[in-house]
């Protein structure tokens, strides 16, 4: 879990919601987790000279060589990556460790001794949101509260939500639903209730699996498909939200599949793991 104080361990002086203007294939790539050979695999797959990747958050922690995997999304070409509430995680191990120097203090986060100051840097300066107006989308890494602008989302919300609830002054002229991570009484997943514009690419919800939702009207899709899923082009005018989830299911740390998803402008198509076999 993370807090909001957590936050204070970003670099402020950085522009947090980000725009990428890609005209060519987009590859979007669900939380990583520490699986650099899964990563690799993925990459070797469908990764073509001139791709724009985005990882969206949650490069660390869980598997077993976050510093490969955070090296690599860091160096690699093209390649964008979004905060998660991992990477603020790590950066709160990282400072309690003293890099090392309190090897007590957070033993879960003893990875983080060997990251330098670059790895440490490119963590703190991540944005909380990807924007792709070629393919009229918005890459986060948790969710978004529908009816509150971008710049008005909470930055923590960006990175932990799961769910909506009702807002205790939703009839106050304020908005409808309030953010939360975990269930609640008549919460429902965020995506859910997305109304657009802008088709949105999450990761962060593995338990729920793959999801996709248009016009609020839900579209499960189970990660262990036997082919390529094809979704709509991008340019569709009815907004979609598509959950990239987490990449490894072949290792105990992670629950499901990586997941990418491949933008051009004439349409989505959808790879997992199981699928490319």
């Amino acid at each position: 879990m993370v807090a909001l104080a957590d936050l204070a361990l970003l670099d402020h002086t950085v522009q947090r919601h980000v725009t990428v203007l890609a005209a060519g294939r987009v590859l979007i790539v669900g939380d990583v987790h520490g699986c650099s050979a899964e990563l690799e695999e993925l990459l070797r797959r469908h990764h073509r000279r001139g791709d724009t990747v985005i990882l969206a958050g949650d490069v660390v922690n869980k598997g077993p060589d976050s510093v490969a995997a955070l090296r690599r999304a860091r160096t690699l070409d093209g390649c964008h990556a979004l905060l998660g509430n991992h990477e603020i995680a790590a950066l709160r191990g990282h400072a309690e460790r003293g890099g090392g120097a309190t090897p007590s203090a957070a033993p879960k986060y003893a990875w983080t001794d060997s990251l330098d100051a670059s790895d440490v840097a490119w963590m703190r300066r991540l944005p909380f949101s990807i924007a792709l107006p070629a393919h009229g989308a918005l890459v986060v890494h948790a969710g978004l509260v529908p009816g509150v602008a971008l710049d008005a989302q909470q930055p923590i919300d960006l990175v932990t939500m799961r769910n909506l609830a009702e807002a205790i002054d939703a009839g106050g002229g304020g908005p409808r639903f309030r953010a939360c991570e975990k269930a609640e009484p008549g919460a429902t997943a965020w995506a859910a209730e997305w109304r657009g514009p802008r088709h949105v690419y999450f990761g962060h919800d593995a338990k729920r699996g793959l999801q996709r939702t248009r016009h609020g009207s839900r579209h499960g899709l189970r990660l262990r498909c036997v082919g390529p899923l094809l979704f709509p082009a991008s340019s569709s005018p009815q907004p979609y939200v598509f959950a990239c989830a987490h990449m490894a299911a072949r290792r105990t740390f992670c629950s499901c599949l990586y997941t990418c998803v491949i933008l051009t402008t004439a349409q989505c198509h959808c790879f997992d793991s199981q699928a490319a076999r």
